[in-house]
């Protein structure tokens, strides 16, 4: 009588779990998801005239050809609308302003640049502050400046600044 009510338990928990097993392995089927991206990506393919806003670009020769000693020295010798503040006295710790809003290392300013770096957001995440020393200058091939557009988010108001750096084999 132990033997039978051994192998009567063993039958119901082995069905048990065969029927539990067989739920577990079923799949729905699950609607493909589309990613998009906010960040300014280069190579978007999007002509300059169909951008309702106003865009500067610097290419690799223009970098070379500067004769300021930092990146943010460029940006005010090359283009137009940018001022450079250097309230630290420090080459590493200059505000960029365009248009009203700024890019600074400094908290208290008043931040509206958002600055990419091949897509990527380097602005801090408190104060929205950015560290130029952090940008690596001698690989950067790219740069574009972009007015207020709010695909680039809300901490951009005064506009974009978006870095392309060089890739690997680009440095041989």
């Amino acid at each position: 009588m132990h033997i039978c009510s051994y192998i009567l338990k063993s039958i119901l928990s082995m069905t048990l779990l065969l029927s539990f097993a067989k739920n577990a392995f079923s799949q729905e089927k699950i609607d493909d998801i589309e990613v998009i991206g906010i960040s300014p990506l280069p190579g978007i393919e999007i002509d300059r005239n169909k951008i309702p806003n106003s865009s500067q670009s610097l290419r690799e020769t223009d970098l070379d050809s500067s004769t300021g000693t930092t990146i943010v020295d460029l940006l005010g010798e090359k283009l137009t609308g940018v001022t450079i503040k250097d309230v630290q006295n420090s080459p590493f710790q200059k505000n960029i302003d365009y248009r009203g809003f700024t890019a600074a290392p400094l908290l208290g300013e008043s931040q509206g640049l958002a600055v990419y770096l091949n897509g990527t957001r380097i602005n801090e995440g408190f104060g929205d502050t950015l560290q130029w020393e952090l940008v690596p200058e001698a690989a950067l091939t790219d740069i574009d400046l972009m007015s207020s557009n709010p695909v680039f988010g809300l901490n951009a108001l005064g506009g974009s600044l978006a870095l392309t750096t060089k890739k690997g084999l680009d440095f041989l």
